[in-house]
């Protein structure tokens, strides 16, 4: 049989692909965390790794400094180069093995992984901004690297970039899709240190603590909580059926496809499910303005169909746990770091005293993985949500559990805690104030890390002293001194006026019956009391979903909620 032209252009082009996949097998490669205009963390040792054949012998080089390595046999290759202060002036990073990678504008300065859930993901377009906060936004020395939302039933070694990018240059226009904390902290910090600065965002809406814990650090504190074992116990089982669901699921997603699409025409044809939706959303926006209780979403009269679980878990998924710390985490632990943000707790919110040890244990597991040591880890504590409190003490309030079960992370060594019970969106959970908790984050950093002499947060709770019918709380943290103070941002945008009397402290005797009380501000002390109690045994500030408290230093940081009781919740 003759031989067509066609055939040998065919085979010449599977001949050349074949060549070409091997030279490409034989060339070093990077994560994606090393590119253009990357950051590498200063007096700390620098860790740069990659893949390559196997013996295949690598030189990296940066500045001055120069090391080589050979690839082990699995092709995995890592070096250290010596630590370096803070360097403004652009070098270049240069890999070397059969093939030579150059990476150029790179700087060394802080890197800092943002990190949670929607709060910490809410992109700067998202929330108020000005544009003098653009303009701030223009900054060569600030660097920014937002990974990409995925999971993974199995730790990761490389990363994905949104939008398929990698490190970018601040510029207003990019900075707009990222997280507007991480922004807000890392414009403060640029400011007052005047070094270069590096925002690693990698975060999920919606997402609970454990999908960002380790699957063997869970494993290693399966006595801790009951449910950890249920965890476990139902990701391996849900492992075994693994490859069949990876079969099933693009089957189940056509037809799921298909169904939302009847779903959403339905529904769109329905003049009456169109009018009550318009009217709706009418009331919401006019609810938003005025700062008042939303409006209850108007029902489709046909349920939605239910989506189908992605076969690697995905974050709603009941085959949850370290999925992505995986995908999400793991693949950042090789690249030194000087700390993190985190703003999570919304989705844990129903099992506040399981917080209280899951939450110490995710950071013990990040710190172990990156092995830096206690590398500094600040959080933010949950906002005030919800109808503003009417009774001093309710056991339906779970916010003001969980944040108490944040505040006790404070016991791990290099951890610290922004209050926000002043700034929340009572009427919704994405409060729109995202420049204020990344000024708080900046000032606890400055103070902390950087030592600088600034206040760190809000008075904090230290002790009490009973005298009489009458209760003297003392606080740290009270900068120039305590005062009445007011929020720095409503929904509305009406700042209210200061109250002439302090609000949010609750009283209670040995009965344990809650009454709000009268507190009135003694220097650097609160003395709290109400006729209703004789004998005071306890007292609580803040404790409810959005409580009426209005304590704070002079320099204007709020009083976080506290307890001096320990009485079961």
């Amino acid at each position: 049989m003759p031989i067509s032209l066609s055939s040998i252009r065919n085979a010449s082009l599977m001949i050349a692909w074949f060549f070409s996949s091997i030279a490409a097998a034989c060339e070093v490669r990077m994560p994606l965390l090393f590119s253009d205009h990357m950051v590498l963390q200063r007096d700390l040792p620098m860790r740069v790794w990659g893949w390559a054949d196997p013996g295949e012998s690598v030189t990296v080089s940066f500045g001055k400094d120069l090391a080589r390595t050979i690839a082990g046999s699995e092709g995995r290759w890592n070096v250290t180069l010596r630590s370096i202060p803070a360097n403004s002036h652009p070098q270049t990073l240069v890999i070397t093995g059969k093939n030579t990678l150059e990476f150029h504008d790179v700087l060394v300065g802080d890197v800092w992984v943002c990190s949670g859930q929607s709060n910490m993901e809410r992109l700067l377009r998202e929330v108020d901004y000005t544009d003098a906060d653009l303009r701030s936004a223009d900054d060569g020395q600030l660097r920014l690297f937002r990974v990409l939302s995925t999971t993974a039933v199995t730790p990761q070694e490389d990363t994905k970039g949104w939008n398929g990018r990698q490190w970018m240059v601040s510029k207003p226009v990019d900075v707009k899709d990222f997280s507007a904390v991480g922004f807000f902290f890392g414009r403060e910090l640029r400011k007052h240190l005047g070094i270069p600065i590096a925002l690693v965002d990698s975060t999920q809406g919606g997402s609970r603590a454990q999908l960002w814990t380790s699957v063997d650090s869970l494993e290693k504190h399966i006595d801790a909580d009951p449910e950890f074992g249920s965890w476990i116990g139902q990701r391996n089982e849900l492992l075994k059926t693994y490859p069949q669901r990876m079969i099933d699921y693009p089957e189940a997603k056509k037809s799921y496809d298909e169904k939302l699409r009847q779903w959403n025409s339905a529904n769109d044809a329905n003049p009456e499910y169109t009018a009550e939706m318009a009217a709706w959303q009418t009331a919401l926006n006019k609810a938003r303005k005025e700062g008042a209780e939303h409006p209850a979403k108007v029902i489709p009269p046909i349920l939605a169909p239910i989506a189908p679980d992605p076969p690697d878990g995905g974050p709603y998924s009941t085959f949850m746990v370290g999925n992505l710390y995986n995908s999400m985490i793991a693949p950042l632990t090789s690249f030194s770091i000087k700390g993190v943000l985190w703003y999570q707790g919304e989705a844990n919110d129903r099992n506040a005293k399981q917080y209280q040890v899951l939450f110490p244990i995710l950071i013990s597991d990040w710190r172990d993985k990156w092995g830096q040591g206690d590398f500094p880890f600040l959080f933010v504590q949950l906002p005030n949500l919800g109808a503003p409190a009417t009774e001093p003490v309710r056991a339906e309030d779970r916010w003001a559990k969980l944040r108490e079960a944040q505040s006790k992370a404070l016991a791990l060594r290099n951890t610290g805690m922004v209050a926000t019970i002043d700034i929340g969106d009572p009427w919704d959970v994405h409060g729109r104030d995202k420049s204020d908790i990344g000024i708080r984050l900046s000032l606890l950093a400055r103070h902390t890390i950087y030592r600088e002499k600034v206040v760190p947060s809000g008075p904090s709770y230290r002790s009490m002293k009973i005298n009489g019918r009458k209760v003297e709380v003392r606080f740290a943290n009270h900068g120039r001194g305590l005062m009445i103070g007011v929020p720095p941002w409503t929904p509305t945008g009406k700042i209210p006026p200061v109250s002439t009397e302090l609000h949010g402290f609750a009283i209670a005797g040995g009965d344990r019956k809650w009454f709000w009380a009268n507190a009135a501000i003694h220097g650097n002390r609160v003395t709290v009391w109400s006729d209703k109690v004789t004998a005071p045994a306890a007292v609580r500030y803040g404790w409810a979903d959005n409580p009426p408290c209005n304590l704070y230093n002079r320099e204007g940081l709020p009083a976080p909620p506290f307890r001096t009781d320990d009485w079961p919740l």
